[in-house]
């Protein structure tokens, strides 16, 4: 959480940086991502405003204006945790697993469409997204974690796939 809570607006990660922490630009005032071509251990391929581990998969840091390009599999912990100016997203069928807190206050965000890929989502995942209201989940979800979707309270419409088997605790609240 290095710069958290920073007014960030624009992020340049020269060749030179090989770690980044979890939440390390937790900025809701953040538009613009971009790592050097250079660097060997992150991305940001297609010009996509995020930063991507490459050699998982991983998006590790996104923003309000990222698009998550085909072939990242992993939505990081705490990847977009308080982007509340995030208002959509579009999660690839490349996607498998969203990180715990993934997207934790994203105030803004309206509705999300899982692909039927994912097959977790981390605790508080989208908690505290306050304005969520619609929420669709694929086929390859079989447990709805603790406190997953806590805090959403203009939550309206769920879909619930009859894959699922758990809904642990406060999964709602």
């Amino acid at each position: 959480y290095a710069f958290s809570g920073a007014h960030i607006k624009s992020l340049y990660i020269p060749s030179s940086v090989e770690f980044i922490g979890a939440g390390a630009f937790d900025s809701y005032k953040l538009e613009s991502i971009k790592v050097s071509s250079n660097n060997l251990v992150y991305n940001s391929k297609e010009n996509c405003n995020a930063i991507i581990e490459t050699k998982t998969n991983t998006l590790v840091i996104g923003c309000k204006n990222t698009i998550i390009p085909e072939g990242v599999v992993y939505i990081g912990d705490s990847a977009f945790a308080g982007c509340s100016s995030l208002r959509e997203i579009l999660i690839p069928s490349s996607v498998t697993t969203i990180g715990k807190q993934a997207f934790s206050g994203c105030g803004g965000l309206t509705e999300i469409v899982l692909p039927n890929s994912v097959e977790f989502i981390g605790f508080q995942a989208f908690h505290s997204c306050s304005q969520l209201s619609d929420v669709r989940l694929g086929n390859g979800i079989n447990a709805i974690e603790a406190d997953t979707f806590g805090y959403c309270i203009n939550l309206t419409e769920i879909t619930i796939p009859a894959t699922v088997k758990k809904i642990d605790r406060m999964a709602f609240s």
